[in-house]
């Protein structure tokens, strides 16, 4: 459907705490509308898939030997009982007391490299091969608009799509266009460690050793002041993506540099190596600075404009456009809307879905109301940051939601934000550092808890686990409960806990499901208290720095909790809208399943990628697996008239209990039943590794000199899913174990 003009609502500072608003700027030209044009043909969702299955695998067996590398994971190997929240943070801050020598930092750091380096070349691989495609089938649209009268500002790689600016009166000449998906007016943006640092847990991870090396994060932000002492060769690479705001900016922000002091701000939260105010991952490989926030008066504080092509195209080129290429964004922008999705949000998805990259977004400033957060903070695939006041404390018992910052849902009743992290009253670089200045400046905002939260992906990609969606399910499984039960609209699912975190690194598993009655089962003891988290994305392609055209309907995942013991349901999360579903354990459970299920449709793909964090001692299962054990009396190949006895045994040679159990013979048709027993017979429930002899046996006669054979199938309906299997017997006289399923 092609929609001429969408427009966007403005964009508020999300760091500050009042809202300073500046006159935009003149256009360029009057005559001239600023668009986004995106075109039917979207590749790159294709490209991305083939290309990432192709390093699964290889990525998959290093992050797992670096994870089992903390002393952590050592620790559990030989104390595997489950532990109380309190007990495994107390264990995780006593990991973070070792100090490790400089051979083993070293080894680390070097697995972490491999890694990064295996990633990258994915994400530039996807990059190169989307580049030489996408710019064939721009190049008429381009020729069209120049030949309109209009100009070109950006081509974008990794979404199909094109920034320009064109005659109004033309512009339902575009809308018309075959190739043409949509046209979006491109919106005008305007821009809304010593204590807080330590609170989220860091130290766990640093002390361990990962402390963010191999990662890039990308500041998508007002610039970032590469010349501050605490940032010292950390930015790795720079883009000024200010086109979209026009000419009126070469003079009031003309380079990289940050002239506003917000980005700064929040790259020192990230990357800080002071030893007093030090980041949450300094030990980062580096932090991309992605300018696309202009100052509109050239002087440091304030406010600042940025347009969504401009923010898009320095996302792209934060992905994929330079040698080094994000695996973490942070954006701490972010607009009213009234509505449950935005082209914005849908933009940030789709950078999530297809490149592999962890996305934080402020979630705003608007106070204590609820249903007050703002985009692109609502999308799905995002974590949306609430602004936690820490009280200026290193104990977390007095820290508290601050008053400012946004509550949801979203507009459609979305469990949104997701997490809550540190944003009061947080120090941190300040831009204006030079002569006399300090170097440092205290601002307060979910701007200042988003960074926190990309700071925390950062380590734990440097820790072994890349998967975006491993990430945001083990942040928001570990944790702390804050406000009311669950989620809840203030702090989401939680004050995140990196000491809880650390602890389960080693519990979160990444699969795929299908539609019904496919099931993905993970068993494991489980505490009061305790939760599982499922999380996974919505599919959205990636066409570079514009608007998605497509968006696929979000699938509707299902997490369910059973007593093994008795098959009993003991919790479950079914929410039909939301993309993240937890189950928490009223109490102490000696062994629970838990079942992953979708429900309804998969659109777009045949199978849908999951990631579930679990407490300790969980592991993937099979289920139950009923196999049949034959004795036969008698030849199937006999003559006519030959008589055959049945005995059967059947044991669950599966690795869960199973229930509503039963066993059916099938003759074929030349054998007739010379016995009174029906031919399916229900069946005891079945312990692993239990073996049932049944009481019964079954006689035939064989009607003529053909061979016979019998079918053997088997049933069990356990944790609401059927277990079926199936065999069958040419010709034999001894036990045969029938192991189909």
């Amino acid at each position: 459907m092609k929609v001429a003009f969408a427009a966007l609502s403005a964009v508020i500072v999300l760091g500050l705490g009042v809202l300073l608003f500046f006159p935009s700027p003149a256009p360029a030209a009057a005559e001239l509308k600023a668009v986004i044009i995106v075109l039917k043909e979207q590749p790159q969702a294709a490209i991305a898939a083939q290309v990432w299955a192709g390093k699964q695998a290889q990525l998959a067996a290093a992050e797992a030997k670096l994870r089992q590398a903390s002393p952590i994971a050592q620790w559990r190997q030989r104390n595997p009982a489950p532990l109380t929240r309190q007990q495994e943070n107390a264990l995780a801050l006593q990991a973070a007391r070792q100090t490790l020598d400089e051979s083993t930092l070293a080894r680390l750091q070097e697995k972490a490299q491999q890694i990064e380096e295996n990633r990258q070349s994915a994400r530039q691989e996807i990059y190169r091969r989307s580049q030489s495609r996408l710019q064939k089938s721009q190049a008429a649209l381009v020729q069209q608009i120049e030949a309109m009268g209009g100009e070109v500002v950006y081509q974008y790689t990794l979404w199909n799509a094109v920034a320009a600016r064109l005659p109004s009166e033309r512009l339902a000449e575009v809308v018309a266009l075959e190739e043409v998906a949509e046209v979006v007016e491109d919106g005008l943006l305007q821009s809304l460690l010593d204590v807080s640092v330590p609170t989220t847990g860091a130290p766990a991870f640093w002390n361990a050793g990962f402390l963010g090396q191999g990662v890039d994060v990308a500041v998508v932000d007002t610039g970032i002041d590469a010349s501050h002492p605490a940032l010292s060769g950390k930015v790795l690479a720079q883009k000024r993506c200010l086109d979209g705001l026009g000419a009126y900016y070469n003079t009031t922000d003309p380079s990289p540099d940050d002239v506003n002091g917000h980005g700064t701000h929040i790259g020192g939260i990230i990357a800080s190596q002071n030893s007093q105010y030090r980041g949450m991952a300094y030990g980062i490989r580096g932090l991309l600075n992605a300018k696309a926030g202009g100052d509109a008066d050239g002087y440091d504080g304030g406010g600042g404009s940025m347009s969504d092509s401009d923010a898009m195209k320095c996302v792209e080129w934060a992905v994929g456009g330079n040698p080094y290429g994000a695996e973490v964004l942070n954006f701490s922008f972010g607009g009213s809307t009234s509505s449950d999705d935005t082209p914005l949000a849908r933009f940030f998805d789709a950078v999530s879905d297809q490149m592999n990259v962890l996305v934080a977004i402020a979630a705003g400033n608007n106070g204590s109301a609820l249903q007050t957060l703002l985009s692109p903070g609502i999308a799905p695939n995002a974590i949306s940051v609430a602004n936690v006041h820490d009280g200026g404390t290193l104990s977390r018992l007095d820290d508290s939601i601050s008053s400012k910052s946004s509550r949801g849902p979203t507009a459609g009743g979305r469990k949104k934000p997701d997490l809550a992290a540190p944003g009061t009253a947080i120090t941190s670089a300040d831009n204006s550092w030079e002569g006399s200045n300090p170097d440092w400046v205290t601002y307060s905002g979910t701007s200042m808890a988003a960074p926190h939260v990309a700071g925390a992906a950062a380590l734990l990609i440097s820790a072994g686990l890349s998967d975006p969606l491993a990430v945001k399910a083990l942040l928001i499984n570990t944790a702390e409960d804050k406000g009311d039960p669950g989620w809840d609209a203030a702090y989401g699912w939680g004050y995140i806990d990196l000491n809880n975190a650390f602890f389960h690194l080693e519990d979160v598993f990444v699969n795929t499901v299908a539609e019904a009655p496919d099931v993905r089962l993970y068993a494991g003891p489980a505490l009061g208290g305790d939760t599982a988290t499922l999380v996974w994305k919505r599919r959205v392609p990636y066409a570079g720095a514009t608007y998605p055209s497509t968006t696929y309907t979000l699938s509707d995942l299902n997490l369910f909790a059973y007593r093994e013991a008795d098959n009993s349901l003991i919790g479950s999360s079914t929410s039909a809208i939301d993309n993240v579903e937890q189950v928490k354990f009223a109490g102490a459970e000696s062994k629970a399943v838990l079942a992953v299920r979708v429900n309804g449709d998969i659109v777009g793909a045949t199978t849908e990628s999951f990631a579930l964090a679990v407490p300790e001692g969980f592991t993937p299962h099979f289920g139950p697996h009923l196999t049949v054990f034959a004795a036969l009396q008698g030849d199937l190949q006999g003559q006519a008239g030959e008589v055959i006895t049945v005995t059967l045994m059947v044991k669950n040679n599966g690795d869960l209990k199973a229930f509503n159990n039963s066993v059916t013979l099938t003759p074929s048709a030349n054998l007739s039943l010379l016995s009174s027993s029906p031919l399916t017979e229900t069946l005891p429930d079945l312990a692993v590794g239990e073996t049932y002899p049944l009481a019964v046996s079954w006689t035939f006669q064989k009607q003529d000199e053909s061979e016979a054979g019998l079918h053997f199938s088997t049933h069990s309906h356990s944790y609401e899913t059927d277990f079926t299997s199936i065999g069958f017997i040419p010709y034999h006289s001894y036990y045969l174990p029938l192991i189909f399923r």
